[in-house]
């Protein structure tokens, strides 16, 4: 959307889906069985998913998708049940636990975990959290079974109580239902081995009490005795347990996961930021001058180029707090010298493949520029226009793609490539609208048979140069006016004209299926290599003294051309050449400056009145609602750090 790449105050919310994480099998082997573990997602903590007596992983068929869109997570078959070996050992709750616990090993999935357990799920949770106290950080019990349930139901209800023994007969008769059958056998042992359990360990459990009608069985209506007695049951328990916030869900029956996931998957993503806003906090380290590396970029303090130290500080308190979420990165460069970096563990994506979960971000991540790339294209191409291989910004767009002569026609044939990295080109286009929305234009090009065919395929709507109109699809095509003009993709056609120049010798560029970079979006770098690229532009376009792009070219390429009427009451936006020029009106203070921005919080900062570059990354795609982007951090505090 075209307000990702522009706001940086808070906007309004809209949410979108993560790409639909893939689920890997894994079996392995257990002693002397095969087990069966289900894995989706990535990051950290890992989240265990236990099933409730007599179910499978499908259980949690409704909540693992959604869990694995910010972390990893686990469901899996337990021996006798659906794609796991029948085992003939005792299936108590201890024997459960161990077997998972190496499972888990063997299939390196790595603590810290926070464990989520349904019904008899519950009981084997809490006997692996008291095996495992230093591995389990967070539970979640699912309306778990009450050890003194059934005691207390067969003294009040003994009649009742006969029609349930019959049913537990008949599971401990079943020849096709060995799983639940042998932890039939040893229930009350397990339960008073997870009674017993609940001595060594305090982990911070939420859980979730069942207590409405359902519909489709497994009622949990209280005006049933039993089911008052078991809710009763759990209350009572809940209140003796330290370190436990337990809620009761009128609105469901006994399958909260099934008839409520996403109350499941709250509580279960409670303790998941809980975990990574400790981690966060942990990571704040005092003040240092950056490490001096052999990478073109000279060190100094913050004092030494006439920086508040006591402003970044409270910048960084302000990233560890929360306040602007989720930031990854913020690199400050001034006045020749790289006087700050540092990096902060946060929830991620790569473009094209979805969430990475938690992460630990550093000098050597590569990170998502997303809509930063537009600015290295529009570099591109103003290289190769001194490179002679485009002969000027009036050069017609046809003039590259005379294959597609009949679409040359009308007022198509005056869209120049000025006119597109302008985006000023006149054509139909839309990115105002969800990028989950097959409407969106970029979308519909992304998913088309040919993305340049498409662009050009747009109806004309206005006369080239008359308004901006925010468009990847601009930037796909001049991607390939590129490739077309010098023989090499955009990718490779940068990594010989902008990288290597720079110093930059690790990056990635996102590809379609066919093998086309995503111009618009899929470029990725390490912060430190931002930087760079800012310095470029504000030593009017050169680095080591040696030019990479004709101070002429740059200097009009950085001056407002357009100006956004979207944008909001305190930005003026204007747009050059494939990069804004906002006026920020600081009170009496009016502040502009060049900047490449993209979805998520990927910003470069060009001040070039104070002689600044600062980078800031962030894992917040598509996501409008927060109250304080890290996109407003130069405005909030490298601006206010300068020292008058």
């Amino acid at each position: 959307m075209k307000k990702h790449s522009l706001t940086i105050l808070p906007v309004f919310f809209f949410s979108v889906a993560c790409i639909a994480q893939q689920t890997d099998t894994l079996k392995v082997k257990v002693h002397n069985h095969q087990m069966t573990l289900y894995v989706s997602g990535n990051g950290k903590p890992s989240v265990i998913l236990e099933a409730g007596g007599g179910s499978n992983h499908k259980a949690w068929q409704l909540v693992q998708p959604k869990i694995a869109g910010f972390t990893k997570v686990v469901s899996y078959d337990r021996p006798g049940y659906l794609n796991s070996d029948t085992c003939t050992s005792p299936r108590d709750a201890i024997r459960i636990a161990t077997e998972l616990r190496e499972a888990l090993i063997k299939a390196n999935i790595q603590p810290p975990y926070i464990l989520a357990g349904w019904s008899y799920g519950g009981s084997l949770v809490r006997v692996f959290a008291g095996l495992y106290p230093k591995h389990v950080i967070g539970m979640v019990l699912v309306d778990p079974a009450p050890e003194e349930f059934y005691g207390r139901f067969e003294r009040e209800f003994p009649e009742i109580m006969k029609e349930d023994e019959k049913y537990i007969q008949e599971i401990l008769a079943s020849k096709n239902k060995p799983g639940e059958r042998e932890e039939m056998r040893l229930y009350d042992l397990s339960m008073n081995q997870a009674r017993r359990s609940d001595k060594l360990h305090s982990t911070p459990t939420t859980l979730l009490i069942a207590a409405g009608k359902a519909e489709g069985g497994q009622d949990r209506d209280t005006t049933n005795p039993l089911n008052r007695i078991w809710v009763e049951e759990l209350i009572k328990w809940a209140k003796k347990r330290p370190n436990l916030n337990y809620k009761i869900i009128t609105n469901s029956g006994h399958h909260i996961a099934k008839f409520q996931p996403d109350t499941v998957i709250n509580a279960i993503r409670y303790h998941i930021d809980q975990y990574q806003a400790k981690y966060l906090k942990q990571s704040e380290v005092p003040y240092k001058k950056p490490d001096q590396l052999n990478d073109g970029l000279q060190t100094a303090t913050l004092k030494e180029v006439g920086l508040n130290e006591k402003i970044i500080q409270t910048m960084v308190d302000s990233i560890v707090n929360g306040t602007y979420p989720n930031t990854h990165s913020v690199l400050i460069y001034r006045n020749g010298k790289l006087a700050f970096e540092n990096y902060f563990p946060g929830i991620d994506q790569y473009r094209g493949k979805g969430s990475v979960g938690f992460v630990d971000h550093h000098r050597d991540s590569l990170h998502d520029l997303r809509s930063v790339s537009k600015s290295f294209v529009g570099a591109a191409v103003m290289i190769a226009i001194d490179q002679g291989k485009i002969k000027s910004l009036n050069q017609r767009e046809f003039d590259f793609f005379p294959e597609h002569s009949n679409l040359d026609t009308g007022m198509k044939k005056d869209i120049t490539i000025k006119h597109l990295l302008t985006m000023s080109s006149g054509i139909e286009w839309s990115e105002d609208l969800p990028y989950t929305d097959p409407k969106n234009s970029e979308t519909a090009m992304d998913r088309s048979n040919d993305p340049v065919l498409y662009v050009l395929s747009q109806p004309i709507v206005i006369k080239p140069g008359s308004i901006f109109n925010y468009s990847g699809g601009s930037t796909q095509v001049l991607a390939a006016v590129v490739e077309r003009a010098t023989g090499m993709p955009i990718d490779q056609f940068a990594a010989k004209n902008i990288f290597l120049p720079l110093g930059i010798n690790n990056f990635t560029w996102a590809k379609r299926r066919d093998g086309i970079p995503i111009a618009a979006s899929g470029l990725r770098l390490p912060s430190r290599d931002f930087v760079k690229f800012g310095i470029l532009l504000l030593n009017n376009g050169k680095w080591n003294n040696k030019q990479i792009i004709s101070q002429q070219l740059l200097s009009e390429a950085l001056q407002r051309q357009f100006t956004d009427p979207e944008a909001p009451p305190n930005i003026i936006a204007g747009f050059g050449y494939h990069i804004w020029i906002p006026t920020y009106k600081n009170g009496n203070d009016p502040v502009t400056i060049v900047r490449a921005a993209g979805n998520g919080g990927q910003n470069i900062f060009i001040d070039k009145k104070q002689n600044i570059v600062a980078v800031v990354t962030a894992g917040n795609y598509n996501n409008w609602q927060i109250r304080k982007s890290p996109s407003a951090i130069y405005i909030d505090f490298v601006y206010p750090s300068i020292i008058k």
